[in-house]
């Protein structure tokens, strides 16, 4: 009776042996969970609305016409009249938020009058399309574009709901007017300081 009962005990252990071994064995390995190490957070993981602020950011390009010419950032979109009175510079938007494009914007045009006549002419009209027109620069002291004497204006404003502020080069060579607006939206347009004076900056009347 001895002997029955020890069999019939070792005959139980094999079999719970091989029970727990069909339970935890697949292919000879045992399942594991891995729990993997969350990866280091990197710039280029990280999303930003910063609008495009400088030159640096992108490769500087150059256009140039048989009237002057102008370096603006590579990522700015150029659309130019074929006649070469003018061409508007236009930045991406910073994000899926960002509603208004900031500009810089070059015009020629053939004048007859002074160049007092003629940059106290184009401050009127503006002042009078612009809402809320509001005057914070005028400046004729040691503005020169090349050898010549520049006058540069700024002004805030209003573009339908938008704050918006303008800053204004008037420059005369010969008979010919050239006008540089740019244009941002406030508060961003303290972002785009650097490019809009690398752009002055770099404007050359041929």
């Amino acid at each position: 009776m001895k002997n029955i009962t020890l069999i019939l005990g070792i005959l139980g252990i094999g079999v719970l042996l091989v029970f727990a071994s069909g339970c935890t064995q697949e292919g000879g390995t045992a399942p594991t969970t891995t729990v993997l190490p969350t990866p280091p957070t990197t710039p280029s993981m990280i999303s930003t609305t910063s609008p495009v602020s400088t030159a640096t950011q992108s490769s500087i390009q150059t256009y140039e016409n048989s009237y002057f010419s102008i370096q603006y950032p590579g990522s700015w979109v150029v659309k130019a009249a074929p006649d070469g009175n003018s061409v508007t510079f236009t930045s991406p938007l910073g994000s899926t938020d960002d509603n208004y494009q900031e500009s810089m914007n070059v015009t020629r045009e053939s004048i007859s009058a002074s160049p007092d006549q003629y940059s106290d002419a184009k401050l009127a009209a503006m002042q009078a399309s612009v809402s809320n027109f509001n005057l914070i620069l005028d400046s004729r002291i040691n503005m020169h574009i090349g050898n010549l004497p520049a006058r540069k204006v700024g002004f805030s404003g209003k573009v339908g709901t938008l704050n918006v502020q303008w800053i204004q080069i008037y420059v005369i060579k010969d008979t010919a007017a050239y006008v540089l607006t740019f244009a941002a939206k406030d508060p961003d347009f303290r972002n785009f300081v650097t490019a809009r004076d690398a752009m002055f900056d770099s404007f050359t009347i041929k």
